[in-house]
């Protein structure tokens, strides 16, 4: 592919912070993409943008010009192109979201110009399966207002539905059922929603979680559906480099006291689901946990960062099954593959997720369907989680216009 004009744009994510749009064009067509930007971020993440503007501006002096008029065989070759231009450990002369939007682009337009859709595209194989939607009910944490519970995620998985668009009635009507739950116990809410579309109430994580099992619960039972609960902790949001600081309930667990929490909330609550329990450095405690709670998904991001230098030392000391993927973190779309192909090999789950501040680029929908991601973290509600959404139905409308492979992940 030939890169004839790339075009970098100012845009604003869902939270109104400043993100990039990349247009890239070959010939007559073109293709464009949005880099999302997260709240909660890991410390080894690629720097967003390290001047805002200044480095979309950067970019279009110096990035640009060494990508145009040049053929370019396949993904990897424009993303190390970038890398290499950039110079930096973290991509922190252009920003990330620079190096992501083009990336992006780039590979609708390989897409567009081979007459693919973009997850065939991505994809090495004709065997293509639809992720489980792992959706936000409850908010805190950064997440959420003064007083909403210190976890910052509370989650429900729709194990048991037959297909996407179940999953997703499945994941709305728990959604709902937990309004309900919440205005029982507290009737003066004002249904505030967080940044993500979960609820975000004024409640301590146990009273959380119990709304949340009553609202599973019930729906389960009218659906006729296996749902799980999980929770995304952010632990390394409230830890002080000494204990993990529970403002609200004014508690603080140094690490043994929190190893014993996150364990005393697994087996109190049954749940399938735990991200980051600890901070975002603590590779013994998360290979601890992981050891104790084989039938748990011990997932990390924070730790992980979507970089497979850090899951190589996670796979090294055992910490964690499972992984949350982020193509912002890691800056290409090269770099995303090759960090979940890793996570596959070595038995770990990759969950393909969403950010807080989002854009309308249904992107990671098309990776989980062409890498084989079998849960994609992306929200109930919010126009960015739908838009999203909406693209997993549109593409397993395809996969069966066209009688491709087409199966739904069993548990």
């Amino acid at each position: 592919m030939k890169i004839d004009k790339i075009e970098l744009k100012p845009a604003y994510d869902s939270r109104g912070r400043l993100t990039v749009e990349a247009v890239v064009y070959s010939g007559k067509k073109s293709a464009s993409a949005k880099s999302p930007h997260g709240t909660s971020s890991g410390s080894y993440e690629v720097e967003h943008l390290p001047e805002g503007e200044i480095s979309i501006a950067e970019a279009k002096r110096a990035l640009l010009p060494q990508l145009l008029n040049r053929e370019f065989q396949k993904q990897s070759d424009i993303d190390e192109a970038m890398k290499k231009i950039d110079g930096s450990q973290n991509l922190s002369r252009f920003g990330g979201a620079v190096i992501l939007a083009i990336s992006l682009a780039a590979a609708k337009l390989a897409a567009k110009l081979e007459k693919k859709q973009l997850f065939e595209y991505l994809s090495d194989s004709e065997q293509y399966a639809m992720p489980y939607p792992l959706g936000k009910c409850i908010g805190g944490g950064v997440h959420g207002r003064k007083n909403s519970p210190e976890i910052q995620e509370f989650l429900v998985l729709p194990l048991g539905a037959k297909n996407i668009r179940e999953a997703i009635s499945i994941n709305n009507d728990v959604h709902k059922k937990t309004l309900e739950e919440i205005l029982k116990r507290y009737p003066k809410f004002d249904k505030k929603l967080d940044f993500e579309g979960g609820w975000n109430p004024p409640i301590s994580n146990e009273e959380a979680l119990d709304v949340l099992t009553a609202a599973v619960e019930q729906i389960s039972d009218e659906r006729n559906a296996d749902i799980r609960i999980g929770i995304d902790m952010a632990a390394s949001e409230y830890f002080n480099g000494r204990y993990y600081v529970y403002k609200r309930e004014k508690q603080e667990f140094n690490k043994k006291e929190q190893f014993e929490y996150v364990s005393k909330l697994i087996k109190d609550y049954k749940l399938f689901y735990v991200e980051d329990p600890f901070e975002e450095n603590d590779f013994k405690n998360h290979a601890k946990l992981s050891r104790k709670f084989r039938n748990t998904l011990i997932v990390g991001d924070d730790l992980f960062t979507t970089n497979s230098k850090r899951l190589r030392e996670g796979i090294k000391e055992k910490a964690c099954n499972g992984i949350i993927i982020k193509p912002n973190q890691i800056g290409t779309v090269t770099d995303t593959y090759k960090t979940v192909k890793l996570a596959k090999k070595h038995s770990y789950v990759p969950v393909i997720s969403h950010r807080s501040g989002e854009t309308d680029d249904a992107s990671i929908s098309h990776m989980a369907v062409a890498w084989n991601i079998p849960i994609i973290k992306i929200g109930i509600l919010g126009r960015e989680r739908i838009v999203k959404l909406k693209e997993l139905v549109e593409i397993d409308r395809y996969l069966k216009k066209v009688g491709m492979n087409n199966i739904y992940l069993k548990n």
